[in-house]
């Protein structure tokens, strides 16, 4: 004779009802992960930040080596080529927004970014596979340097600007020397 235990997990019925338990608890730890990121992603105020972090991992200007620059070059170009297929799929529909876009203002209407908006997206997404890199760098390396030092015609800028702003606060006319 087979206990009670044995028959529920031979019996179709009842092994129905534990996988649909499992699985309701397991969607709702999906759902519940989804919401916490969903989140973060509004937390951030936008994509806007996201894109700009993106673009600067790749900049030399920036500061960051190849040990950053590298990887998110890399990963770009793959995004990018990976992003091609879903352009040419979705071509229909980026097409129509292009023309609506050209028809409302012509003058904004960007028929490249609208067009390969795909593509685009995923060679940011791409870039962002060197943020553990970035990660990395900043803390053994650029968290430790000072900032840079500022070229003559930056410190000239600044210093015409700071002129600009006091001066004409000043109760008195100032008196340069000649030089000759």
């Amino acid at each position: 004779m087979r206990s009670d235990r044995e028959v529920r997990r031979t019996d179709p019925a009842s092994l129905r009802r534990v996988l649909r338990r499992t699985g309701k608890r397991g969607g709702a730890l999906a759902r519940s992960i989804q919401a916490v990121a969903c989140a973060l992603l509004l937390s951030c105020g936008g994509c806007a930040e996201l894109v700009s972090y993106a673009e600067r991992l790749g900049d030399p200007s920036t500061g960051r080596t190849l040990f950053v620059r590298t990887p998110a070059a890399v990963g770009g170009f793959v995004g990018f080529g990976l992003g091609l297929p879903l352009c040419a799929l979705g071509f229909p529909v980026t097409y129509l927004i292009y023309e609506n876009q050209r028809s409302r203002n012509p003058e904004q209407a960007d028929a490249l970014s609208t067009l390969l908006w795909p593509s685009f997206v995923l060679w940011r997404t791409g870039n962002l596979i060197a943020a553990p890199f970035d990660l990395i760098e900043w803390a053994v390396y650029r968290a430790w340097e000072g900032p840079p030092a500022l070229s003559r015609s930056e410190r000239e800028a600044i210093e015409a600007e700071i002129d600009a702003d006091t001066l004409p606060s000043c109760p008195v006319t100032p008196i340069y020397p000649e030089r000759g």
